[in-house]
Parts: structure tokens; sequence; C-alpha cells
């Protein structure tokens, strides 16, 4: 079944022609680091990736809608314009993660590690980011944070530009 679910990710990722391995997921827990897989626009809509190391890659406007990202590792990776709706990102890592202009509407961000992650005019309506660390991110023009006090703040932007908890 992961092997199924593996290869239908590289098929959905397509390769950017610079390396034969550019979208090779090794293994269940690791994807090549030196990839950089280029998944631009790719449909993962639903797609379980819980527990994966997707560090690095590009998945810039991609569907991911309902997907199962809970436990990922999206460290350096690039969501821009993204559809993430209805997805479980629970304990998920994004550290450096760029989300700008993002769909997270009705997300699951629970425990989620948010370390400098962009988040600027991203749509969070419905997103549940309870116990949610967020150091030094930024959520400038955000839409639907409708409590941030869930979140754990450390000198982060709110949506209205103003930087929340700075002497954390």
């Amino acid at each position: 079944m992961m092997a199924v679910l593996l290869a239908v990710v590289a098929a959905a990722c397509g390769s950017d022609g610079a390396s034969s391995t550019a979208t090779t997921i090794a293994s269940a827990e690791t994807c090549t680091p030196s990839a950089r897989a280029k998944c631009r626009d790719a449909d993962l809509a639903g797609a379980d990736l819980s527990g994966l190391m997707l560090d690095g890659i590009d998945l810039r406007g991609a569907d991911l809608s309902g997907a199962k990202l809970s436990a990922v590792n999206l460290t350096d990776a690039n969501l821009v314009g993204a559809n993430l709706s209805g997805a479980d990102l629970s304990g998920a890592v994004l550290v450096r993660t760029a989300l700008a202009e993002a769909n997270l509407s009705d997300t699951n961000l629970t425990h989620a590690r948010l370390t400098s992650a962009k988040f600027t005019g991203a749509n969070l309506a419905g997103a549940d980011a309870s116990g949610a660390f967020a150091t030094d991110a930024n959520f400038t023009g955000a839409t639907g944070l409708d409590d941030p006090s869930v979140i754990f703040l450390c000198n982060t932007t709110g949506p209205d530009g103003v930087v929340l908890e700075p002497a954390c």
C-alpha cells in the first residue's frame, strides 16, 4: 500500500529535469532531501502523507484539500497559493514554510510548530490552531484567525501587522 502511495505522489509531482531523482521518495519516512521535489499544481487531494519528511518540497498551487498531513515535516517547503482546506496538519513541522495566499480553511493545525512560517494573506477561516506554537511567524493580512490566543505566540506578526509577544 505504501509503495502505491509513494508512486502516486511521485507521479503527481513530476520532475524538474535537473535530476532523475528529483521526485523520488526513498521511503515512508524520508524524502530525498537534495532533490527538493517539484510538485507545483499537483492534485494530492485526500492523500495520506502523514509523518513524511517533505522538507523543501515545492507545492505551490497544489490541491491538498482533505489531505492527511499529521506530523509531516514541511521545513522550508513552498505552499504559496496551495489549497489545504480541511487538511489535517496536526503536529506538523512548518519551519520557514511559505503559506502566503494559501487556503487553510477548516484545517487542523493543533500542536503544529509554526516557526518563521509565512501565512501572509492566507485564509484560516474555521482552522483549529489549538496548542500550536508560533515563533517569528507572520500572519500579516491573514483572514479567519478568529482566536489567536489558542496559539502559543512568540515574536509573531498578527493579521493586522502588530507583533504579538515580542519579548517572550
